[in-house]
């Protein structure tokens, strides 16, 4: 099984939200969110375009992956940027697999 390591295109983007939605359906609560707040983040100052990405079996979109940054103000008020990650998302006939995956980054 060979899962590549794509970086989304505008293209992909509706997709991924569906992938997105698939992923989290009725997992923690009736319907989800999680699609919405990908479509928000993108729309964000704190998208990370690099950073949003694409894992595809057999030419088709089975996962998803998006980080974003963030500052975050410590206790003496030093501001440090961080890299926040998600959501994380992987089509429910893939979840939950172990297998002996060849992970590829595609050209």
């Amino acid at each position: 099984m060979n899962i590549f390591i794509n970086k989304t295109t505008e293209l992909d983007f509706k997709i991924t939200e569906i992938v997105t939605r698939e992923a989290f359906w009725n997992l923690y609560r009736p319907g989800c969110v999680e699609h919405l707040i990908l479509h928000n983040i993108r729309k964000s100052k704190d998208y990370i375009n690099e950073l949003d990405l694409l894992a595809v079996y057999d030419n088709e979109i089975v996962g998803h992956i998006i980080s974003t940054s963030a500052k975050i103000i410590d206790l003496q008020n030093n501001e440090h940027e961080v890299l926040c990650v998600g959501p994380l998302s992987i089509l429910p006939d893939y979840q939950k697999k172990v297998s002996e995956a060849c992970l590829l980054k595609t050209p």
